[in-house]
């Protein structure tokens, strides 16, 4: 069996069993709605990218219907950001807050150009590790400063300050 496969098939296996382990019971209608954020957001900028000739995507899920990876962004992104948005260290240091959010998108972006150096999955057309850094920074931020506004809202209905509406 090629590669490719066996890297859809550990995404498809591992995610969900990751997941199911390390989110409290407490925080999963918060993973659902963060991993739904998460596959609207990487969703978006992979068409563009697509669109835009920045990357390719030559061993694929769906041949015919998109041009896209379908578990690299329907399940494999939106979980690693679920684990992101859940666990950042709120009541620590600015230090070890900077240092969280660069080794998380440090870590995704290794892994993209991991995929496009060893297997089919991804063909980086424009590679700028810069511009990958920032742009993996940003939806990752975008995706926290999301979780923060939606919890937020949840908190002020649960204090009687503000209607649930």
């Amino acid at each position: 069996m090629r590669l490719e496969i066996w890297i859809w098939i550990f995404a498809w296996l591992s995610i969900p069993l990751v997941l199911y382990l390390l989110v409290p019971r407490t925080k999963v209608p918060d993973a659902h709605i963060v991993f739904l954020f998460a596959q609207l957001l990487t969703w978006t900028i992979d068409l563009l990218n697509v669109q835009f000739d920045l990357v390719q995507f030559p061993y694929r899920e769906f041949q015919y219907a998109t041009k896209t990876s379908f578990t690299l962004h329907y399940i494999f992104y939106p979980g690693v950001f679920v684990l992101y948005a859940l666990f950042v260290p709120e009541r620590r240091g600015w230090p070890v807050r900077v240092g969280y959010h660069a080794l998380w998108t440090l870590l995704i972006v290794l892994f993209i150009y991991a995929l496009d150096r060893y297997t089919e999955l991804v063909k980086l057309v424009y590679t700028n590790f810069f511009l990958r850094f920032g742009i993996t920074l940003t939806l990752l931020l975008l995706t926290r400063v999301f979780y923060v506004w939606y919890r937020k809202g949840f908190r002020a209905a649960e204090d009687g300050t503000e209607s649930a509406a």
